[in-house]
């Protein structure tokens, strides 16, 4: 785990700190979150877990494969799933 902190801030592939935070708490997105959030929480994720949740299904739409590292399984149930390989053509 230590390692894969160090690599964020190293910013060595694939562990990068995420710094495109502003899209995020754009207006939109932040009442996404007030219209979703309370459902969230009757299933006990917090608030900070459901920005988490929304910063892996970020990645996970840009087609990078996501991994939630936590010991809290609520959370890590939020995990995207892993983009389908694209098959190779035989020439």
């Amino acid at each position: 785990m230590v390692n894969h902190l160090r690599d964020a801030v190293d910013k060595k592939s694939p562990w990068a700190a995420f710094t495109d935070q502003s899209l995020l708490w754009e207006e939109s997105k932040l009442l996404r979150l007030i219209e979703e959030w309370p459902l969230l929480a009757q299933s006990g994720l917090t608030i900070g877990d459901a920005t988490i949740k929304d910063v892996a299904e970020y990645y996970a739409q840009a087609g990078w494969h996501v991994e939630i590292l936590t010991g809290d399984a609520g959370l890590k149930s939020y995990e995207p799933s892993s983009p389908a390989p694209v098959p190779r053509r035989r020439r």
